[in-house]
Formats: C-alpha cells, structure tokens, sequence
C-alpha cells in the first residue's frame, strides 16, 4: 500500500451511501395502556442497523437498504410495507418459509410465543410465557409477584 488506507469509489458510481445488515422487527406498542390489558396496538418496525439506515435516509436523504430475511407472511408483508414506507430500500429482502423466524420477542419479562402450524389448531394463536430468571407472568394477574 502506498499510504492509502481504504479506496472508495465515488458515491455517482455507487447504488447506495449505506447498507444495513441486520434483522428487522415487528413491534407492538400498546401506546399509554399496559400489554396485559390492551386490545389494539400501533405496529412499528425496528432493529439496530435498520434504523441507522431509515435514520440516514429521513434525515439526510442518503440512498439506503437493508440486508436480511423475513417470514414470506402477512407479518413479513407488513415488515416491508413499512420499511418501503421509511424509504428504505427493500430490494436485497431474503424471503423464508412462514415460520422460519422471528418467534421471540425481546422484552426481558415475558416471550411470545407463537406454535408452528403443526401444533395450531383453526386459530392461530400467541401464548405468552415467563422469561428465565422472571418472577412475572403476563398471562395471570394471580401469578404475578410484585
């Protein structure tokens, strides 16, 4: 190397300023109410690299896409719709058989959990159960601990 570090080619040359490479994520917010006793939610996407990259593009206008897999579903459907929404693009998206991925939230006292199709009946339905080391449960008022 002659003192060149790193050679970048012009950005005219290039399809996108950024790349993200990582998961992104459904969340349900239940807005001012408590999980336990809400019966609507507002659905946000989210995730780390995702959102440096809806960061860069809302704020600075930068050409910017995500790398990752989704559920080929209605909840990976909607994954893109509000990706493509925040004007990322969605172009580099890996699709997955249904149940592929994405079972577990990541809120630290309680996990949805969602049964793969063998194991629903007529309905599909989440089930919440505590997390290791959770003295609190979701699922019953009475088997919650203050």
């Amino acid at each position: 190397m002659t003192g060149e570090l790193l050679a970048l080619r012009p950005a005219a040359e290039c399809r996108y300023d950024a790349i993200a490479l990582g998961e992104v994520m459904l969340r349900l917010d239940p807005g001012e109410g408590r999980i336990r006793t809400a019966r609507t939610f507002h659905a946000w996407e989210g995730g780390g690299e995702y959102n440096v990259v809806r960061g860069l593009r809302r704020v600075f206008g930068l050409r910017t896409a995500i790398v990752t897999a989704l559920g080929d579903n209605e909840v990976g459907r909607l994954i893109e719709e509000l990706v493509l929404a925040g004007g990322v693009d969605t172009g580099n998206l890996v699709w997955k058989p249904a149940d592929a991925i994405g079972r577990e939230n990541r809120n630290p006292r309680t996990t949805l959990y969602s049964p793969p199709p063998s194991q629903a009946w007529n309905v599909r339905a989440v089930r919440m159960r505590p997390s290791p080391g959770s003295s609190r449960s979701m699922t019953s008022p009475r088997a919650t601990a203050s």
